[in-house]
């Protein structure tokens, strides 16, 4: 059997029987006033007929508001399929946050080049690490100071570029024409710099 049916069913006769209790009540009450002492038994019946018919009438417009109420709600909130079951609600996805550019700079600070006219070991340098939904969207770097990418005394070299992590690295020959003086080693510092754009959500 239909639970709701027997749901729909148990509210509406409650309402009828609350509806009639009320009715025989009034009814009880004016029996026991004396004005129909005073009148014919036919105005008596009348009277009656009329308080009935009255009661009557509002309880079957309560009835019926509460029934369009409470069917139109109770759709509107439990929405059924072709098979008369119940149809959960699709969750309506949040609009997506809008996307910024941050601009981050890394820096090696110092690195030495090397001894007259050797050069240095390779130094690297590489953008750090942010959230998942953070992605490279433009890098540039550069090496100033003593030596630059392009003097032709250093070479640089990009060696990590992906959409989480971008890496160069990069090496300086020292001064050779100061190595023949007593006491210089030719070894001058330079210093690699990286500029990275990261878009994210905002």
């Amino acid at each position: 059997m239909d639970l709701q049916f027997l749901e729909t069913a148990g509210k509406y006769g409650g309402l009828a029987g609350i509806a009639l209790i009320v009715l025989l009540w009034i009814v009880r009450a004016v029996l026991k006033l004396q004005i129909f002492a005073k009148i014919r038994s036919r105005e008596t019946y009348l009277t009656i007929t009329l308080i009935i018919k009255c009661v009557s009438l509002i309880t079957v417009v309560a009835i019926i508001c509460w029934a369009v109420v409470a069917l139109f709600s109770h759709g509107a909130e439990h929405p059924t399929n072709a098979a008369g079951a119940p149809v959960t609600p699709t969750p309506t996805a949040a609009p997506p946050r809008p996307l910024v550019v941050t601009n981050l700079p890394y820096d090696t600070g110092d690195m030495p080049s090397g001894q007259c006219a050797d050069y240095s070991p390779w130094y690297k340098l590489c953008s750090d690490n942010q959230p998942a939904n953070w992605a490279i969207v433009s890098h540039h770097f550069t090496l100033s100071g003593n030596r630059s990418c392009t003097s032709g005394w250093a070479e640089c070299k990009k060696t990590v570029d992906t959409a989480a992590k971008v890496c160069y690295e990069f090496r300086m020959q020292g001064q050779s024409q100061e190595c023949g003086h007593s006491g210089n080693t030719g070894i001058h510092n330079s210093q690699g710099h990286l500029d990275v754009s990261w878009q994210h959500p905002e």
